[in-house]
């Protein structure tokens, strides 16, 4: 049996920027959108965030990541799906 030949990590890079714009500018833009969704949450919960807080956070985190993309890639309609099931995923930590 073959092994079958895996994509290198600047593969996959390239790959992302091309379906979804420049990987750099992307992964700033998100970390200052999680650093303040992290601020937030350690501010509401007295720097002493649950399980349910963090797995929140998690979940506006990934819904950050799917907005990004879909503003860099506004075609890729996938993004629009997974940020919506984020959305629903965080709503189902807050129950």
């Amino acid at each position: 049996m073959t092994k079958k030949k895996q994509p290198t990590d600047s593969q996959i890079m390239e790959a992302r920027a091309k379906q979804y714009g420049p990987v750099k500018s992307h992964m700033e833009t998100i970390g200052v959108i999680q650093m303040e969704l992290s601020k937030y949450c350690l501010e509401r919960n007295e720097g002493k965030p649950s399980r349910e807080a963090l797995a929140h956070l998690a979940a506006m985190n990934m819904a950050a990541v799917k907005l990004i993309r879909a503003i860099g890639n506004p075609g890729h309609v996938d993004n629009y799906c997974d940020g919506r099931n984020y959305l629903t995923i965080a709503e189902g930590c807050t129950e």
